[in-house]
C-alpha cells in the first residue's frame, strides 16, 4: 500500500495543532488549508517521515514545485474522502467504540506530547500516571498512540452508509 496522507493527517492534526483533539471529536472547525500547509511546511522541516519526494525532488524540478505537489496529495486525499466530516464522524465513532484507546490516545497527546510544533519524549514517570488513569500498561498506551490514526483513517475512507426509512 502506497503513502496513507489521511493518516498522517489525523496524526499531524491531533499532535501539531494546538486544538487537534477538539479537531477530531468536531468540537471546532476543521483546519484551513493554510494551517495544513503550515503544519506540513513545518513537519517536513524536522526531517519527517512522509513521502521522501518531498527532500529528494527529481534534478530538473525546483524543491518549492516538489512541496506544493506533495501539499496537493494531502488535500486529494481530502478531498476523495469527502472532506474533513469523515474523518470527524469516525474519530466519534472509535470513541464510542473504542473508549479505552481512545481516552490513552487523547491523554497521551495532552499529557505527554503536549500540541505543538515539537513533540516531546515521554518519561517514565509520566506514563505510569497516564497508565493509572487510562487503567492499562505503558506499552498498551504507546500501542493504541501508534494505531489510532490508522483506525480513524480507515474508517473515514469506508463508503458511508444510508439509512432509509421504508
Amino acid at each position: 500500500m502506497g503513502h496513507d496522507y489521511i493518516e498522517e493527517l489525523i496524526e499531524l492534526v491531533a499532535s501539531r495543532h494546538r486544538d487537534g483533539l477538539r479537531i477530531l471529536s468536531g468540537e471546532v472547525p476543521p483546519p484551513t488549508k493554510e494551517e495544513l500547509r503550515e503544519i506540513l511546511l513545518h513537519h517536513r522541516s524536522q526531517g519527517s517521515q512522509t513521502d521522501p519526494a518531498i527532500r529528494t525532488p527529481g534534478k530538473n524540478v525546483a524543491p518549492q514545485a516538489v512541496e506544493i505537489e506533495s501539499e496537493e496529495a494531502y488535500f486529494r486525499a481530502l478531498e476523495r474522502i469527502g472532506g474533513w466530516e469523515p474523518i470527524v464522524q469516525a474519530a466519534k465513532d472509535v470513541a464510542a467504540d473504542c473508549g479505552t484507546m481512545w481516552k490513552a490516545f487523547c491523554l497521551y497527546i495532552s499529557d505527554i506530547e503536549h500540541p505543538g510544533w515539537i513533540p516531546r519524549a515521554e518519561s517514565t514517570s509520566a506514563m505510569i500516571r497516564l497508565s493509572h488513569k487510562v487503567g492499562v500498561d505503558p506499552k498498551t498506551i504507546r500501542s493504541y498512540r501508534q494505531r489510532l490514526p490508522g483506525e480513524i483513517a480507515a474508517r473515514a475512507r469506508r463508503p458511508q452508509r444510508f439509512l432509509f426509512e421504508i
